[in-house]
């Protein structure tokens, strides 16, 4: 597993060397990468997940549809598609939440299978500009992102990316009832070819809040706030006009 979090240093050449080696061999390599700005190079790794068709780009996903987001437009839910290592967390309903996507490309590269396990919306977009009060560029590419992909080459070598660390925090964890870490379990058992023993995890017990896509805050706040309370106005209405022509 390579946990290439923000800021850290790159693969080294014998590093890099070392694990084409042992892909080569048919190695099974589980690759987190974090949101990286302009400047930030990391070419080892980079050449490393490009042999698989896997590249990441500059900047955050900024995720504009409200039922694919919590709270920011950075902290992304993004689909589940078919897969072995999703199906579980699907029949159960559980959702993984991803808080800062680092925008990946795919390219086909022969002899690679690659398998989208987790995308963003079709209304998402990478956004370049990460500062206190971002704007988006006239080059910003569009979205959907894979948000994690499995790679799956003639040589038996297989490689997942996903792009953020944030899907091992606890944190996270909690606000998905235990959705993060199933998923990412999954993904280390599914290269570790224990295929049919994937299943969900026990939820945390210390889960202290419920997250909700922005989009479902604001019906529910709407139905309890307005819809709920108007109705029962207008209900008191009609029974105290009925009572009264009485």
């Amino acid at each position: 597993v390579i946990n290439a979090e923000s800021g850290c240093a790159d693969l080294t050449q014998t590093e890099l060397e070392t694990l084409q080696g042992y892909l080569s061999g048919g190695g099974k390599l589980l690759v987190l990468s974090d949101v990286r700005e302009d400047g930030d190079i990391c070419a080892n790794l980079e050449e490393l997940c490009g042999e698989f068709g896997v590249t990441g780009l500059n900047g955050a996903v900024y995720e504009t549809d409200a039922s694919n987001y919590y709270r920011s437009n950075y902290s992304v839910y993004p689909s589940l598609e078919t897969h072995g290592i999703t199906e579980s967390l699907t029949q159960s309903h559980l959702e993984v939440l991803i808080l800062g996507v680092q925008p990946l490309s795919l390219t086909d590269v022969k002899g690679v299978t690659q398998t989208v396990l987790a995308e963003t919306s079709e209304h998402s977009f990478a956004m370049s500009d990460l500062g206190s009060d971002p704007q988006r560029a006239d080059d910003d590419p569009d979205g959907p992102f894979p948000a994690a992909v499995l790679c799956e080459r003639d040589d038996g070598a297989s490689f997942i990316r996903i792009a953020s660390t944030s899907v091992t925090l606890s944190d996270a964890d909690a606000l998905t009832s235990g959705g993060n870490s199933s998923f990412f379990l999954n993904c280390v058992e599914w290269l570790c070819g224990k295929n049919d023993t994937i299943s969900v995890r026990t939820s945390p017990l210390d889960g202290s809040s419920l997250s909700i896509p922005e989009y479902s805050r604001y019906v529910w706040t709407a139905v309890f706030c307005a819809v709920i309370p108007l109705s029962l106005i207008a209900a008191a209405g009609i029974v105290w006009y009925e009572r009264r022509k009485r």
